[in-house]
């Protein structure tokens, strides 16, 4: 960059910050890699950590930015102008390019013309932010986000079938909490090599998601 980029850094040195954010290693003593995209308002919407030694995840951040903005990604992501006219409320409907995701079943023209015009109370999120990763992308699977606790509410018509069929549950499941390790059964081979290692872990933060 030649030294024209200027970027904000601080040190956390006492590791105070990191342990706010559950990110901070006790037995190496260290924090690993996390990525918090926090709004204007403060508020923290979306969080990813990763180990040391995997790199950082781009396109995701990319996409979840474009989701919080309501608005197409940096011009060196493939995006069409078309795709992203209806960022806010109402609008006509959108062209999924993620053809084969959830949301292209799932986001009728009927549920769209019902629910486009909805702004949650909380953070006055719209459908059209929720759907703008797979409006904006071809390579979505589910391709839908929830900005608030009130997304799950005012769009269910969408996110309860796209929840239902993507975990396999029936509409009357309920959540059950079981930490007894010792129930966990597998097919895991103890003589293979692990080569890597992902575990991604999801916060609730009051009224957001």
């Amino acid at each position: 960059m030649e030294g024209m980029f200027k970027l904000p850094l601080l040190a956390d040195r006492s590791g105070k910050i990191c342990k706010k954010y559950g990110v901070f290693d006790a037995d190496e003593g260290v924090a690993r890699k996390a990525l918090v995209v926090i709004d204007p308002s403060g508020t923290a919407r979306h969080m990813v950590a990763t180990s040391l030694t995997m790199d950082r995840l781009i396109d995701d951040t990319l996409k979840a930015l474009a989701t919080f903005q309501g608005k197409a990604p940096p011009a060196t992501m493939s995006s069409s102008s078309s795709s992203s006219s209806s960022a806010s409320t109402g609008g006509p409907f959108p062209n999924i390019r993620s053809k084969h995701s959830l949301v292209a079943k799932h986001v009728t023209k009927d549920k769209w013309d019902k629910l486009s015009n909805i702004k949650t109370k909380t953070s006055g999120f719209t459908l059209a932010k929720a759907i703008a990763c797979a409006v904006e992308f071809d390579n979505q699977h589910c391709g839908i986000y929830a900005g608030d606790w009130d997304s799950y509410k005012d769009f269910a018509p969408v996110f309860d079938p796209i929840i239902q069929e993507y975990h396999g549950i029936k509409p009357d499941a309920k959540h059950t909490s079981d930490m007894d390790s010792t129930k966990i059964r597998g097919n895991i081979v103890e003589d293979a090599p692990v080569h890597s290692t992902r575990i991604r872990v999801g916060r609730s933060i009051d009224g957001f998601g």
